[in-house]
């Protein structure tokens, strides 16, 4: 993983490289600040994507197929079902690999939520389903 911070925009970029082939790839360009977890098998990586203060996204990689995966976007009607679609501040972090399976927690806060929401799912990113939710 190699990360590119610049003084002009886009100002920070995550790169992968292929130590073998020495062939480099931009995952994407961010914001703010991001965080980096490669799974034990080195198929998948999650981007912890922390966009805005009121909002982060888990982003998962499959290093095999070169695809991107929002968490968020995958979780979508599931928010809706919560009740945290358009909440004010909502975070969705992966935390740690499992196997092959990822543990997310979900937090949400705001004028429709005042009290909070949390969640912590395990996601197989490989089916793209929800193994757990606690």
């Amino acid at each position: 993983m190699i990360n590119i911070n610049r003084d002009q925009a886009p100002n920070h970029a995550l790169w992968i490289e292929d130590r073998r082939t020495k062939f480099k790839r931009k995952l994407m360009t961010y914001n703010r600040h991001v965080d980096v977890g490669w799974s034990p098998t080195s198929q998948h990586i999650f981007i912890n994507d922390y966009a805005e203060s009121n909002e982060a996204d888990c982003i998962l990689f499959d290093v095999k197929a070169r695809q991107i995966l929002s968490v968020s976007a995958l979780l979508r009607d599931q928010f809706q079902a919560w009740g945290i679609a358009g909440v004010g501040h909502r975070y969705v972090r992966c935390t740690t690999w499992q196997q092959s399976s990822v543990a997310v927690t979900i937090m949400a806060y705001g004028t429709a939520k005042p009290s909070g929401f949390e969640r912590r799912i395990i996601l197989d990113p490989l089916t793209r389903r929800v193994i757990s939710v606690r």
